[in-house]
């Protein structure tokens, strides 16, 4: 029988212990498209590879599993369905166990605000005008076969049929799996006697640099920073909401500081640009090194985040994680319950009104920072999820 011993925070194999050859699967743009299940499977990976004997690959294509003798399979991200579907199939023909990270949330919402502000330029969003272009998308998705979340074969057989084929579920939160239980067909007891939570982590540096101060300086300096500003880190697109952030801060004299992709939504990132325009004092930074990520959340005097679909909000945790303040979208619209309950401040993201006043008021409530960064990558370590990773291959692979 396998056996672990723990040392150090980290679970190691103990002697006897064969390798485990393990093929992580994901899109084959996971490099250039950076996402949430990039940043999982490669930090996944170099924490599962520092507890040595295991031979962790990655596989684009599911040909690519084919005679290679993998132990197990873990697939990053079921929303790609042709490639989750095709990694299955091989895995099943070659008798390998298949382990999935689904890193899935309801769309809905995301999906009419792509309509609404990325296609229409809408600016101001609501729940009516939401629901309204979700009615539309769910109307015209049978006959144009997109957007594929809203049609009949992916809500009531898709879905159903990935977490029935699989051997093992890996969701990020408790949230994600009730999520996922309440689709059509799938049965809501067996899904949860399979699956095991993995938090995602954070490692943005726990520890202070001695040089820090100027590193931070030098950092402001090359992407020309004000100081104690309302940050936001993601990609420029409909989803992560953006023009709800400018509209509730318009008037408020505080910098606004949006790092991320601009090419994803074009015609967004133009709308947003507009906006910030008219309010002033915003500023745009495309990307910016993981090392120099510390220093930018650190300079901020919040990190604001009232997107309409996260599976775990990675921006946040790492915020958190750097001592940073955070606000995020309530319940419904994130795991707030798994990683943010207690630690910030949540916001309806649908309202203007509530951004601005979750702002202000999270700018001037007492906290323990120290002490919520301390917590914050005590739980929510890579070194954790590992741990998390490997319980849940035992439960397959034993």
């Amino acid at each position: 029988m396998l056996t672990w011993k723990y040392f150090e925070g980290n679970l190691t194999p103990a002697e006897g212990f064969t390798m485990w050859n393990i093929a992580f699967c994901i899109r084959k743009d996971y490099q250039t498209r950076t996402g949430g299940d990039s940043v999982q499977l490669l930090k996944t990976k170099k924490y599962l590879e520092h507890m040595g004997k295991l031979k962790v690959e990655v596989v684009t294509d599911s040909q690519g599993l084919s005679g290679k003798g993998y132990d197990i399979c873990q697939i990053f991200n079921m929303q790609v369905e042709g490639p989750t579907l095709g990694f299955i199939d091989i895995c099943k023909r070659e008798g390998i166990a298949v382990a999935l990270s689904p890193l899935f949330w309801d769309s809905s919402y995301a999906l009419a605000n792509t309509l609404l502000a990325g296609y229409l330029g809408c600016r101001r969003i609501s729940r009516t005008r939401l629901d309204l272009a979700e009615r539309f998308l769910k109307l015209i998705s049978p006959l144009a076969g997109t957007p594929r979340f809203f049609t009949r074969g992916y809500r009531e057989e898709y879905v159903s049929r990935v977490l029935r084929e699989v051997d093992i579920v890996l969701p990020n939160s408790t949230e994600e799996l009730e999520i996922l239980s309440g689709y059509p067909g799938v049965e809501a007891e067996d899904l949860k006697r399979k699956s095991c939570v993995v938090f995602n982590g954070v490692d943005i540096g726990l520890d202070n640099d001695p040089q820090d101060v100027a590193i931070a300086e030098s950092v402001a300096r090359k992407y020309g920073l004000p100081e104690k500003y309302v940050l936001q880190v993601g990609r420029i697109e409909p989803v992560k909401n953006q023009m709800t952030l400018l509209q509730a801060l318009h008037g408020i004299d505080i910098p606004i500081v949006f790092l991320g992709d601009q090419q994803v939504s074009r015609g967004y990132f133009h709308g947003v640009r507009k906006l910030a325009d008219k309010r002033g004092n915003v500023f745009f930074v495309g990307r910016a090194a993981h090392e120099e990520m510390k220093h930018i959340y650190r300079r901020a005097a919040l990190h604001a985040l009232p997107s309409l679909q996260e599976t775990t909000g990675l921006a946040s945790l790492e915020a958190l994680a750097s001592g940073c303040r955070a606000v995020v979208s309530a319940r419904g619209y994130c795991p707030y319950e798994t990683y943010f309950n207690g630690v910030c401040t949540p916001v309806n993201p649908l309202d203007p009104g509530s951004v601005r006043e979750g702002v202000l008021k999270e700018m001037k409530m007492e906290r323990d920072m120290d002490e919520i960064k301390r917590q914050m990558n005590e739980k929510f370590s890579w070194a954790v999820s590992a741990r998390q990773t490997f319980d849940a291959y035992k439960k397959v692979l034993q």
